[in-house]
């Protein structure tokens, strides 16, 4: 606001889980080494060292960050199926926690009317996923090099 945006972005929560792996267990050699998403149950998984960590989930709710074991019982489900007795699913650390997400999903990124201001916003569930081409855009965008992408596509409301 002090730099005149008024950006449309909204809390999305996201429930997520960590839970730790038993690395002297054969079955810890069953953990993915490398992340993936269960399509079928839209849950996120990847390995942290030793520990696997899960997410799913995107929920409407403001800026509400409670939840309740119950929250957990579809991602729980789906982690036990694909990897089974890889960790000690009664020892997960829960949370819910919240993306900014813009109302198309697709992030802002510009320079705003401020010099040496750039947004770069509104990534929502994917940012992580995106944080790499998102940094690439952008250091073109700083460096006045030309973007591999139209950046039109992700210009700031006015």
């Amino acid at each position: 606001k002090k730099h005149g945006l008024r950006l449309p972005i909204y809390p999305v929560k996201g429930y997520s889980m960590t839970v730790p792996l038993d690395i002297s267990s054969p079955a810890a050699n069953r953990a993915p080494t490398v992340g993936g998403v269960d399509e079928d149950n839209l849950v996120a998984y990847a390995r942290i060292g030793d520990r696997m960590r899960l997410t799913a989930v995107a929920e409407f709710s403001g800026y509400d960050r409670s939840f309740n074991d119950k929250d957990f019982d579809s991602m729980l489900a789906s982690a036990q199926s694909l990897f089974p007795g890889v960790g000690d699913y009664a020892k997960a650390e829960k949370w819910a926690g919240l993306r900014p997400m813009t109302p198309t999903g697709i992030p802002y990124m510009d320079k705003t009317r401020t010099p040496g201001l750039y947004a770069s916003v509104g990534h929502g569930h994917m940012g992580w996923t995106m944080a790499p081409g998102s940094a690439r855009l952008m250091a073109d965008l700083i460096a006045g090099t030309k973007p591999a992408l139209p950046m039109e596509n992700f210009a700031l409301p006015n």
